[in-house]
């Protein structure tokens, strides 16, 4: 059984499930916002130790000016006042992944605090992943061997990613939203994770479905390009098919 130590998401569809409940996209982020905290204690539940969050892409940017300032104040209180304390009382660390110099001096100011208040938690470490793009921080690194001095390596170039400090690679991605792709993220640290996609819109996500894609990576025989044998456990095609019904049929 593969022991799940890092858990990677995708929140894809908060804009969706406010629109289809007529509702301002920003409150679906909101909602999100709200299900974060759940997934964060979901984590905590099954002693997973680590917890990539894609909030806000490069390519992001691009959005309505006012969508991405609700987006940034809901990252700010996750990392301020009752946030930072809910944190530091759960033994969350908080990391900041992304690029720092598009952040704006008061906003950086306040991750930066939320690393050194969090810095000696040790149950549960949270990388968000904020003004990110993949190929821009692989880019980045390679720059940084440069600047070092030392040869463009595998090794070098991980021991420069944004949160090479703080964890290992993502075993399980997991993308909510229906879309089946990883839209720039984490490139180089996914090459062997593996991938879960549900249709479920980011602020439905339960515990249940949660639960289940954990469960679901638990049985999956994984090889890193060794030796190949029946991939996923004979029972987990029969466990998937009822709640991915049930979610299709929500979703419509």
């Amino acid at each position: 059984m593969n022991q799940l130590n890092h858990v990677a998401i995708i929140t894809d569809g908060n804009g969706r499930w406010a629109t289809r409940q007529g509702k301002p996209r920003q409150e679906g982020h909101t909602a999100g916002r709200e299900n974060f905290q759940h997934v964060c204690d979901w984590c905590l539940e099954l002693g997973i130790r680590y917890l990539s969050f894609y909030v806000l892409s490069l390519d992001n940017l691009r959005r309505d000016k006012a969508e991405l300032e609700h987006i940034q104040q809901m990252a700010r209180d996750l990392c301020t006042g009752e946030g930072l304390a809910r944190a530091k009382a759960k033994g969350i660390r908080l990391v900041l992944c992304g690029d720092r110099a598009l952040q704006t001096p008061e906003d950086l100011a306040l991750y930066e605090n939320a690393e050194q208040k969090t810095a000696d938690c040790d149950k549960l470490t949270i990388m968000f992943q904020t003004y990110y793009g993949g190929r821009d921080e692989i880019v980045k690194a390679a720059r940084r061997c440069v600047e070092d001095g030392v040869e463009i390596s595998e090794d070098s170039i991980s021991a420069r990613l944004y949160g090479a400090a703080h964890h290992t690679d993502p075993d399980l991605i997991i993308r909510t939203g229906g879309y089946q792709r990883l839209s720039g993220y984490l490139p180089w640290e996914s090459v062997y994770s593996e991938l879960y996609f549900t249709p479920t819109l980011f602020p439905d996500l339960s515990r249940e479905e949660f639960f289940w894609a954990c469960k679901w990576y638990e049985g999956i025989h994984r090889t890193h390009g060794g030796d190949r044998e029946p991939t996923v456990a004979k029972n987990a095609t029969v466990q998937k098919d009822a709640p991915f019904a049930r979610k299709e049929a929500a979703n419509g």
